[in-house]
């Protein structure tokens, strides 16, 4: 979650930087991603069981099972 607030704040700030009517089109580009994001974003989390959805997963050491195996290639 801290990444999803940094990522709000600097966006409010680069849009902030850039007030001149000739941001016109990419305001409303920005304002319609980030509401597709919102949607996506709720969407998962009535879906998926809150924000415990968005905790990566449990990750394996793909270096440690090659070597496990491999061990028992060179030992038979």
């Amino acid at each position: 979650m801290p990444v999803l607030v940094l990522a709000i704040l600097w966006l409010a700030f680069e849009l902030a930087i850039f007030r001149d009517a000739s941001f016109a089109k990419p305001w409303w580009y920005v304002a319609i991603m980030f509401a597709l994001g919102a949607i996506y974003l709720a969407f998962l989390l009535i879906t998926r069981g809150g924000s415990s959805a968005l905790k990566m997963p449990d990750m394996i050491s793909i270096d440690a099972v090659l070597d496990s195996d491999r061990g028992e290639q060179f030992q038979s």
